[in-house]
């Protein structure tokens, strides 16, 4: 999803080179390799490559790793020095180079050189968290060239990229970069991280009942930050934080006694215009990565990833089949189901085709608290959630992944949902401005509404009584 980062789409593709290994048949963009078992397809952009499964196996059990940890990733100084020499001195006190981020953009680059095309969004944030990065505040971009001079093009590129990307966003940053070259063909990875949170390093494993601890320093831009966190048997619990003077944040949180993966976020407000009050701003996530309690952290990521279900063929039947799947989740849970709210069905499609239009998630719609009232619906009591993804299954797992929107979907008082679903632009003809993973997804957007009184803190629910602030939405009306 658009919610995990914001995504470069400034990839220059390869031509496609002859698939020799491949058993030679391609239908639909499924690829059949060689050597795989019979009918499984191995979709380009979702496979793991040896040489990336090989770095990933070096990367250490730790988020955020320091630089004593990272010994076995020597990253490119001469990258970084074109990188940094782009931007304006002044701003090279705001630029660190992490070697983590140097892990995660020579993983992109090697399943980029692979499969002639980068890993698809949901693949690169797994990516992210075998490096050891725990931000969801990302931009990827990934080149390749080929010829004598490709070394000389990479560098330009880069070092275009990264005057283009400062004039934009002109704020802290950590970066990593790195260069793979295989015969005649030269790629490029590069990572940055936007989200200003420094965070200690913190072990991705834990014995079931440990405590979490985060020790955190946040920019003072971030305001209203609060903590979603998994809890036994697929509940989500809310934190609400406040920094201290200097930022600081600390966490203590004890983990369940229950083996299996329990995901972490840290969700806020990131102020960047000093004319824009906090409360007209988006809630995102800042930080997002899993814990493994009990259990190994996956060598391969989720079946989601690398072999989602097919979309059904049928594009009407896409809402139905979502809210069907949440439905299936809430039953779990002895919830009611979510009903599909045709007029919030139609202010979410009007906001997801504006979304593919611009490829990219929107500033606040102002106009969305009046239209939610019009409808009957209290604003303040309905979450906005805006991703992309190419396959339904793929959206529905990240959603469900998520705990924040795990936490809205699996609200007792979450009564209906409207969901806009629309087909993302085509590729440009230009391939410089190709997203990395070459991928066409459509965008989602999804309003939820809880407007039924919270249930008391004792009652079995799947998550607190209180509703969260809305995540990713627009004010709340007055």
């Amino acid at each position: 999803m658009k919610s995990l980062g914001i995504f470069g789409r400034a990839a220059r593709a390869m031509p496609r080179r002859s698939v020799q290994r491949t058993a030679g048949l391609v239908l639909f963009g499924l690829i059949w390799v060689a050597g795989c078992a019979a009918g499984v397809a191995v979709i380009p952009g979702r496979v793991l490559p040896e040489n990336a499964a090989d770095l990933l196996r070096a990367a250490p059990g730790t988020y955020q790793p320091s630089p004593a940890q990272m010994q076995g990733f020597s990253g490119d100084d001469e990258l970084g020095q074109i990188l940094e020499g782009a931007v304006p001195p002044a701003g090279h006190a705001r630029l660190r180079h992490d070697l983590a981020l140097d892990c995660l953009a020579g993983a992109t680059a090697e399943v980029y050189i692979e499969a002639n095309r980068g890993p698809v969004k949901s693949l690169r944030q797994w990516l992210a968290w075998k490096c050891g990065v725990a931000s969801a505040k990302l931009t990827w971009r990934v080149d390749a060239a080929r010829g004598h001079d490709k070394s000389g093009r990479l560098d330009r590129r880069l070092a275009a990229f990264a005057r283009r990307l400062w004039a934009l966003h002109p704020a802290a940053s950590a970066y990593g970069v790195a260069r793979r070259t295989r015969g005649q063909w030269g790629v490029q990875g590069v990572v940055l991280d936007r989200g200003g949170v420094a965070m200690a390093p913190t072990p991705k494993r834990f014995s079931p009942g440990d405590t979490l601890v985060l020790d955190l320093r946040a920019p003072p831009s971030l305001v209203d930050p609060a903590f979603y966190i998994d809890a036994e048997g697929g509940k989500v619990t809310r934190q609400s934080v406040q920094p201290g003077p200097d930022g600081k944040i600390t966490l203590r949180h004890k983990l369940p006694m229950e083996p299996g993966r329990y995901f972490v976020e840290l969700n806020a407000v990131q102020v960047t215009r000093p004319d824009v009050a906090p409360d007209e701003l988006w809630h995102r996530a800042v930080l997002l990565f899993p814990v493994h309690v009990g259990v190994a952290e996956p060598a391969a990521p989720d079946s989601f990833i690398l072999s989602p279900s097919p979309n059904p063929p049928d594009r009407a039947a896409w809402a139905d089949a979502i809210v069907a799947a949440y439905n299936a989740e809430r039953r779990r849970f002895g919830l009611a189901p979510l009903a599909l709210d045709p007029a919030l069905g139609a202010i979410a499609a009007r906001r997801s085709e504006s979304t593919a239009r611009a490829d990219e998630v929107l500033p606040p719609d102002d106009t969305l608290a009046a239209q939610l009232k019009a409808s009957g619906v209290l604003p303040g009591r309905t979450w906005q959630f805006t991703g992309s993804a190419e396959f339904i299954s793929e959206h529905v797992a990240v959603m469900l992944q998520k705990p924040s929107s795990r936490y809205a979907l699996l609200s007792p008082g979450a009564t209906r949902i409207g969901i806009g679903i629309t087909a993302g632009p085509p590729p440009a003809e230009d391939p410089s401005s190709e997203e990395p993973s070459g991928e066409v997804p459509s965008w989602y957007v999804e309003l939820v509404v809880n407007e039924r009184p919270a249930q008391p803190a004792a009652s079995a629910q799947p998550a607190e009584a209180q509703p969260a602030q809305p995540v990713e939405s627009a004010r709340p009306a007055r």
